[in-house]
């Protein structure tokens, strides 16, 4: 998993495509080890939104791996995350999506990726208030990384506080 993750840490598609790789032969080694399906449930998700693979097929395999992971794992917060990614960009079913956010923040309130997710899914939603509330909270719980923050910026130009979002 280690290997998968280093490889991953890019995400340029020969990168993604080797951490599957590495992740499918922790898979054959370790069949109930249920991390490795969360990881490769987000290798589809960003295989599929970096259009580096067909989105259909990479949002249903990533959508299969992220269940996977549920059945050996229901508390797993990083499931629960990428499953609500599919539900909001691909499946469009704001509900489930809006479920997962919540589930996964509830498990990790300190992962960045499920705030930028929230707020997104606020900011489909019309409530612009709330997605830079969750934004500006996801800068709080994880100052030091970049995403955050731009993160943060996408929503206040999606408020149209231009000025405030350079």
């Amino acid at each position: 998993c280690l290997m998968a993750a280093r490889c991953g840490g890019d995400w340029p598609r020969s990168s993604i495509r080797r951490s599957l790789e590495h992740l499918d032969e922790v898979e054959r080694l370790a069949p109930h080890f249920g991390k490795v399906y969360t990881l490769k449930a987000t290798a589809h998700y960003f295989l599929g939104m970096s259009g580096y693979a067909p989105s259909m097929a990479s949002f249903s395999a990533s959508r299969r791996e992220g269940r996977r992971a549920l059945r050996d794992d229901e508390t797993d917060p990083g499931a629960h995350t990428v499953l609500g990614w599919i539900a909001m960009a691909f499946e469009w079913d704001w509900g489930e999506s809006l479920y997962r956010f919540e589930r996964a923040m509830a498990l990790n309130p300190s992962n960045h990726f499920v705030y930028s997710g929230l707020a997104f899914l606020h900011a489909l939603s019309g409530r612009m208030d709330e997605a830079l509330t969750v934004a500006e909270q996801g800068v709080e719980v994880d100052p030091n990384n970049p995403p955050t923050h731009h993160n943060f910026g996408q929503m206040q130009f999606f408020r149209r506080e231009y000025d405030d979002a350079l």
